[in-house]
């Protein structure tokens, strides 16, 4: 039964030999718990229509598995924060590892994993819009390695001390204790992420992208500023603060409204408009992107042709997605698989037809029969 009324008077009776005041774990508590499970399922099922949809070019450009990953970071913070702030009875269950679930899951692979992500896609947009450089190479991918080293060594470093000097649990109070220094070293880290990003963003904030990446990113960068800023004063002002039920709910509470809106900020017209307008959506994404002419930058360039009267462009071949447009703008055609055999035909009798070894695609104009084309991707 939650909660757990015998534990919940010895917690508040122990709290006051320590001359603090409890105030005892309620069904509030537990309706944040089963509001924020209700939530990340949503969540999990717009993940999964991402993953399905991962093609959609779109969804491609916000990198779905970054995004996905993403969520994840959520998932894990979500559950730390549950444990941590005292939403949840955590004696006899493996929960008292206050190590593995106040450090590891909370901090490690949900604060900082989210913020590594942020610190990436920011990265990633300098590179490509600011730098004029393909996201691979030892530029791009020595600060993500030099990144993942300090979280090991701080993983490190928390197991191979004491719990006492680190995250303690207390039986007495039924929480999870973190040491002074060792909670000062957490935020001090968290915050240079933060900075990290913030100088990131500072550098894109003039870039020329079609869909607002830059905007997307600064909102995040904001957003985890106010969180973190509530967080750090909640934590070292009233260290205690699980003990009061409306600084528990509102900083869990907080936390993963956060976190939520950064991710539907990024992915929800995406998403919104592959379920409700797909083909239209895709057909103003690409108009959009060949208007401000950043089709390299976007993976989209263009394929030769023989023939004037046609401007066809092609996504790039590793990308497994196909766009055809004619030159007026309209008859768009688009492949979210792997390229097929055979023809499409658009509603003014354009006909493309895919040679069988994949290199060639024949163009017919219906309504000028004396056009043709014979266009061979790059």
């Amino acid at each position: 039964m939650f909660p757990n009324a015998t534990l919940e008077a010895q917690r508040v009776k122990n709290a006051l030999d320590m001359g603090e005041i409890l105030q005892p774990r309620t069904k509030a508590d537990l309706g944040v718990v089963i509001a924020l499970s209700t939530v990340y399922f949503i969540d999990l099922i717009a993940v999964v229509f991402i993953l399905l949809n991962r093609r959609y070019a779109p969804i491609r450009a916000k990198n779905p598995l970054l995004m996905a990953l993403l969520f994840l970071a959520s998932v894990f913070w979500c559950i730390g924060d549950e444990i941590v702030n005292g939403h949840l009875p955590l004696a006899d269950s493996t929960f008292t590892d206050c190590r593995a679930w106040a450090f590891l899951v909370r901090v490690l692979l949900g604060i900082c994993l989210m913020c590594a992500i942020f610190a990436t896609r920011s990265y990633a947009l300098y590179y490509v819009f600011k730098l004029n450089r393909p996201c691979r190479g030892l530029g791009f991918i020595i600060p993500i390695v030099l990144y993942a080293g300090c979280i090991l060594t701080f993983l490190i470093v928390a197991f191979a001390l004491h719990p006492e000097k680190s995250a303690l649990y207390v039986s007495s109070l039924d929480l999870c204790k973190l040491d002074t220094p060792f909670k000062i070293s957490i935020y001090v880290f968290i915050w240079m992420t933060w900075m990290f990003v913030a100088f990131i963003n500072f550098k894109i904030r003039n870039i020329k992208s079609s869909f607002n990446e830059s905007r997307e990113m600064a909102v995040a960068c904001f957003i985890l500023l106010i969180v973190m800023v509530f967080n750090t004063l909640v934590q070292f002002i009233h260290p205690y603060y699980p003990f009061n039920k409306g600084y528990r709910i509102s900083s869990t509470v907080l936390d993963h409204v956060a976190t939520n809106t950064i991710w539907w900020t990024i992915m929800g017209s995406p998403i919104i408009n592959c379920l409700f307008r797909r083909e239209k959506y895709l057909d103003e994404w690409t108009r959009k992107l060949r208007q401000d002419g950043l089709q390299r930058e976007y993976h989209v360039r263009p394929i030769s042709c023989s023939n004037a009267t046609l401007n066809m462009s092609v996504r790039e071949q590793f990308d497994e997605s196909y766009m055809y447009n004619a030159s007026d703008g309209q008859g768009f055609f688009y492949n979210d698989g792997e390229r097929p055999d055979g023809m499409w035909r658009d509603e003014d009798g354009l006909k493309l037809t895919f040679a069988e070894d994949g290199d060639f695609l024949l163009v017919e104009s219906k309504s000028k029969k004396s056009h043709y084309a014979l266009i061979k991707t790059i």
